[in-house]
């Protein structure tokens, strides 16, 4: 035989042509597997293919190389991008932060009057929207900066 077997009839009563698998072969032609012949031995065969078979396999073992390595170097962008938005993240942090202290908001000292407190955290609240701070974790921050005394 030439590396395929053919099958002629088959199974299950089928008669007449058999199915058309992908570029025309018959779907009863399958190819015959070479033993020995994994993608861990393939590199002592790459370009030594002597037989169809083994260039086939030494160009799936070289394309799979090639897509391993396109995944590295896609994985290495990924990386370097999500580090650069870290640093934006953190730049904006930053920016903010210079910006709330520019604007001086009140300290607040604590005291008897709740409603002392009310108008202070209304007035740190006014000062987050005007600068568009959203993170919550910032606006912790930055706030507590100006709890003093009794409040801090």
């Amino acid at each position: 035989m030439s590396g395929r077997v053919q099958s002629h009839g088959g199974s299950g009563g089928r008669r007449g042509r058999g199915r058309q698998g992908v570029h025309g072969v018959s779907v009863h032609e399958v190819p015959v597997q070479e033993e020995g012949l994994g993608q861990a031995n393939m590199a002592e065969h790459v370009g030594q293919a002597e037989a169809p078979g083994q260039a086939g396999q030494a160009a799936m073992g070289a394309l799979a190389r090639e897509m391993a390595g396109a995944l590295r170097e896609s994985m290495n962008i990924l990386r370097v991008e999500t580090q650069a938005r870290e640093n934006v993240v953190e730049t904006r942090a930053s920016f903010l932060t210079r910006e709330f202290l520019w604007a001086k908001p009140e300290e607040f000292h604590g005291g008897p009057k709740p409603t002392k407190a009310d108008e202070w955290l209304e007035q740190t609240v006014k000062t987050f929207e005007m600068l568009h701070i959203e993170d919550s974790e910032l606006r912790v921050t930055l706030a507590s900066y100006y709890l003093k005394g009794d409040a801090g």
